[in-house]
């Protein structure tokens, strides 16, 4: 039986919690993987931390590993693989706008022998505005990178994909860049992706923006690291 890890980072996500891991749940049994759904709590201020114990208290399939204090999605994401074990591990939010209905998709792809299979966004899912920075964002970190230009934090991967990206202490850790950098085999499958149910994002304007440079200036000292024009060391 395959063994999957599915990694689900929540910060402010108390009211889409229980949907999401009946919908993970549903999906996972229809797949007939032996699957664990590991919920990373970062530090959440508004509760979600009690329904994830209400989760896990019903189902020994949930593990949740907790941060102290906010980190970030992306050190939360980077918490859940380095406590994953599996043969493969899947990066989902909770948000609800990545449906787990479209796990069966990755799945199938992935076995065509990729290290990682993305879901390509796909639908207005966000506002124009959004829609095109993001755009532009994912357009020059693939001339970067290689990553493909739709790719988002609804993925499939392998152990050694898993491996690979968990080996290094990486400063920013932003998975699709690494991904990238790592010149791991890479594909994507279009999947339709909802508006937010609850909540706003917790990326403003300004912090989209900052992550940005974060990305571009972490990429840049990846790549001048492997010239040797920059001392080894985290990577």
């Amino acid at each position: 039986m395959v063994k999957v890890d599915v990694i689900v980072p929540v910060f402010h996500n108390g009211p889409t919690l229980k949907e999401i891991f009946l919908r993970l749940k549903s999906c996972c049994e229809v797949l007939a993987w032996d699957y664990r759904i590991l919920f990373v709590d970062d530090a959440c201020p508004e509760g979600s931390g009690k329904v994830l114990r209400e989760i896990a208290g019903r189902s020994s399939r949930v593990q949740v590993e907790r941060h102290t204090k906010n980190l970030g999605q992306h050190a939360a994401v980077m918490t859940g693989l380095r406590a994953s074990r599996a043969g493969y591990a899947v990066v989902i939010d909770a948000d609800l706008q990545d449906p787990p209905e479209a796990l069966p998709l990755l799945w199938k792809k992935i076995t065509e022998g990729f290290a990682v299979v993305f879901a390509a966004r796909r639908g207005q899912y966000e506002s124009n505005l959004r829609m095109r920075s993001s755009r532009l964002f994912k357009g020059l970190l693939h001339r970067l990178t290689g990553v493909p230009r739709d790719a988002g934090y609804f993925l499939m991967m392998n152990s050694e994909a898993r491996e690979a990206l968990t080996k290094g202490e990486w400063e920013f850790p932003f998975l699709p860049a690494m991904i990238g950098c790592l010149k791991l085999s890479v594909a994507s499958v279009p999947v339709a992706r909802e508006r937010r149910k609850a909540g706003v994002s917790a990326y403003s304007a300004f912090k989209r923006l900052k992550v940005a440079a974060r990305v571009f200036w972490a990429v840049t000292e990846y790549k001048m690291r492997q010239l040797g024009l920059l001392k080894k060391g985290r990577t």
